[in-house]
């Protein structure tokens, strides 16, 4: 009983589920890393602006190194196995599916984790750098994806 309730449900999953060609999976990774950074790169400068001109010079300069460094040792790398993990599995695969559960778990989590920081009243010298940053990491990060939806764009 258990085993046919089970191919039922796989079965009915499989016909419900919105599907999607790869190069639908790339675009909405590019597009949500893209957006992401885009608005952690505003709150970033948001914040950068309530500094000094000094200090802010400053914290912008180490926001772009930490953007460089992350972008470059963590997300790009990361993009990388990412989009060769949804170009491996093919067509057909749920919309949803350009992002691991696990990622989809570690992205509501940092969501999560910024709101707590913004409210923490963290200051602008620690959070401007880090903001922007992150921001600019996750836009390296989305070039990989755009990349390979390029090349997989139906021609």
């Amino acid at each position: 009983m258990p085993e046919r309730f089970l191919t039922v449900a796989n079965d009915l999953i499989s016909k419900i589920k919105p599907g999607a060609p790869v190069w639908l999976h790339l675009f909405l990774a590019s597009l949500l890393w893209s957006a992401v950074g885009v608005f952690l790169l505003y709150r970033g400068g948001a914040a950068l602006l309530e500094l000094s001109m000094p200090e802010g010079a400053a914290a912008l300069g180490a926001g772009v190194l930490l953007g460089w460094f992350k972008g470059a040792k963590v997300l790009r790398p990361a993009a990388k196995k990412s989009a060769a993990r949804i170009i491996k599995r093919g067509d057909g695969k749920c919309v949803g599916g350009f992002l691991s559960w696990k990622s989809w778990l570690f992205v509501a989590g940092m969501g999560f984790f910024g709101k707590w920081l913004r409210g923490a009243g963290v200051s602008p010298l620690i959070l401007g750098p880090l903001l922007t940053g992150v921001g600019l990491a996750l836009l390296s990060g989305a070039q990989i994806f755009f990349g390979a939806f390029v090349k997989k764009l139906p021609r």
